[in-house]
């Protein structure tokens, strides 16, 4: 088959189009151990449909990307069981590199697993209404230290929550410290604007206590 136009190859043009394009990473880590969360997870540039590849790490490469950063993304974390997450931007972090996001994932209620660490269950109300997605904090005492460590979490389906702790020893005491490890938390639960704290709760290391209903105002 013959054609009537001659098909030219334009380099310039295509330096060009190589100059529009980019790519960027996410890092998506659970937000008590830190580590990336290598399975379950998928991810694409909203707007664009582009999907990301997944890196031997766990990390998620988006690659050949019209137009310049800050791409925003969404992830679908479901198969992984973590809580849904909004779509968020990725920048430029370092200056030459590419654009990076590294996102904390909560952990859903029914999927943290009870004697692995402390645990602290409860579920969270207002006006009778079970609450989807507020941000749980225990604000959890250092024995011997006078300060606290915040620990995060969000409630899931049914308004439930299950945020994870770690129990400290106080290394300032010169003694050898008591088994199983004690100590207590308030713990605060934010959506909408308001909050409501409850506490103070006792904490034992590698068990699981009830902070039973926050019931937040109205």
């Amino acid at each position: 088959m013959s054609h009537s136009f001659d098909i030219v190859f334009d380099p310039l043009a295509d330096r060009e189009g190589r100059a529009r394009t980019a790519s960027c990473l996410v890092v998506p880590r659970d937000r008590f151990t830190g580590k990336i969360v290598q399975r379950g997870i998928t991810a694409r540039i909203v707007g664009l449909g582009v999907k990301a590849r997944p890196t031997l790490s766990g990390a998620l490469f988006f690659e050949d990307l019209p137009g310049a950063p800050p791409f925003q993304v969404e992830l679908d974390v479901s198969r992984a069981g973590y809580l849904p997450v909004a779509a968020f931007p990725v920048d430029v972090v370092e200056p030459n590199k590419p654009p990076r996001a590294e996102p904390l994932l909560d952990l859903s209620p029914e999927r943290v697993v009870d004697g692995e660490t402390a645990v602290l269950r409860g579920h969270v109300e207002r006006d009778g209404k079970e609450i989807e997605g507020a941000r749980i904090v225990a604000a959890l005492d250092i024995p011997g230290a006078g300060t606290t460590e915040d620990f995060e979490t969000r409630s899931g389906k049914r308004g439930a929550f299950a945020v994870r702790v770690r129990v400290q020893t106080d290394d300032t005491a010169g003694a050898a410290p008591s088994f199983p490890l004690t100590t207590t938390a308030h713990v605060t639960a934010f959506f909408d604007g308001v909050e409501k704290t409850d506490g103070p709760k006792d904490v034992t290391d590698m068990r699981t206590e009830s902070v039973g209903l926050i019931d937040l105002p109205t």
